[in-house]
């Protein structure tokens, strides 16, 4: 039986013994912050609230102990504005001891392929770029503080990380397609860009017998047509994905990003995060290849925040469990879609379009903690 949403604010302190995995995601921008037990981080990509502040910055000095809790791992999924957000932040905040990101051996870096771009002419695309740009000067500069290189990383049969009983792998992308993707990014930048989802970083987290899965933004297909590297061809390495205690739905509730590897025969005491990205209107409400499909098989859905603006995120009361239909209704009732829920008060701080998940050895998932803007969504 899923135990009930608790407030965040009831979580003033980590029980070590357990897994506890943070997932943010405020309107635009994605970041998630493992909090291993005993001690230690793992941070996976970044987010800015509204008030411009970095989310998983404040996630680990909120719960970060005073005896240890060094940043033992920075991951980058893939090198796309709403997932780097933060990085610049994070860095010099919280001195992670490795950093990595897509790479293989013999392959030109993401950090050396931006640097040698050309820049967009178009002026939105011109700051998005700017923000990935600014984060890679933010890990050069790391590099030449810690003497340490940024870690190119890809599927491999070793794990890319392990520690008291922790283990975390690499299930995308594959090497061979990794290099010529690359190596095609010398000649043609804007490949970064427009296939970088592709190649995101996918992981698997082991904790005993509990699994998470975090895919990034890894598609299904693109246009309709099955892409490689995607979920297709990572099955058939992977078999067992279904077989997980938690997911953070990839590419935020996209319907490409749906695979029934992932959607079918899981247990229902299993807890999806979805984030949303406000400008794609993700998750798609009202579609049926949407969230609708999400919650059909899931039956809940946790949402880190509204499919809305950073700024115009709200808190609702606890629980926080919303009917897939009550938003429904409201998408209907507004131009392009949007939704909204009764405003209680604004939601714009670091720590409020926030799940944590609280997870035991054994498959289990122990507790849920709710930033002030994040819902449940349920079919009933």
């Amino acid at each position: 039986m899923m135990p009930l949403p608790d407030d965040l604010g009831t979580l003033h302190a980590l029980d070590r013994d357990h897994l506890h995995v943070f997932v943010v995601g405020p309107g635009r921008g994605e970041g998630i912050a493992i909090a291993l037990p005993r001690s230690g981080w793992v941070l996976l990509d970044g987010a800015t609230s509204a008030d411009r502040k970095s989310c998983l910055v404040a996630t680990v000095e909120k719960w970060r102990a005073s005896t240890d809790e060094p940043v033992e791992l920075c991951v980058l999924s893939h090198p796309h504005d709403d997932h780097i957000d933060g990085f610049v932040e994070m860095l010099p905040a919280l001195k992670p001891q490795r950093i990595a990101l897509a790479g293989c051996d013999g392959a030109p870096k993401y950090v050396d392929i931006l640097t040698n771009a050309s820049s967009p002419s178009n002026t939105d695309d011109l700051q998005k770029a700017s923000k990935v740009r600014a984060a890679f000067a933010a890990i050069r500069l790391w590099e030449d503080q810690t003497t340490r290189r940024a870690e190119g990383i890809h599927r491999s049969a070793t794990a890319v990380f392990s520690k008291d009983r922790v283990a975390i792998e690499v299930l995308s992308p594959p090497d061979d397609a990794l290099k010529s993707y690359l190596d095609a990014c010398v000649t043609t930048p804007t490949k970064v860009k427009s296939e970088a989802n592709r190649y995101s970083i996918v992981l698997r987290v082991t904790f005993g017998t509990t699994t998470v899965v975090l895919p990034g933004d890894l598609p299904a297909t693109v246009g309709g047509v099955s892409v490689t590297p995607g979920w297709n061809e990572l099955v058939t390495y992977a078999t067992n994905l279904h077989d997980h205690t938690m997911m953070k739905v990839a590419h935020h509730g996209s319907a490409e990003a749906f695979h029934a590897s992932t959607m079918t025969s899981a247990p229902p005491d299993r807890a999806w995060v979805v984030t949303p990205f406000n400008s794609a209107k993700l998750p798609r409400v009202a579609d049926a290849d949407g969230l609708p499909q999400l919650v059909a098989a899931r039956q809940e859905v946790l949402m880190t925040a509204m499919p809305a603006s950073k700024s115009a995120q709200s808190a609702t009361q606890m629980p926080g469990i919303v009917k897939l239909a009550d938003l429904k209704s409201s998408a209907a009732r507004r131009p392009g879609g949007g939704v909204t829920t009764t405003v209680t008060a604004p939601a714009k701080g670091p720590l409020d379009c926030v799940w944590c998940i609280k997870l035991n050895d054994k498959g289990d998932v122990v507790a849920r903690y709710r930033g002030v803007a994040a819902l449940a969504v349920r079919g009933r």
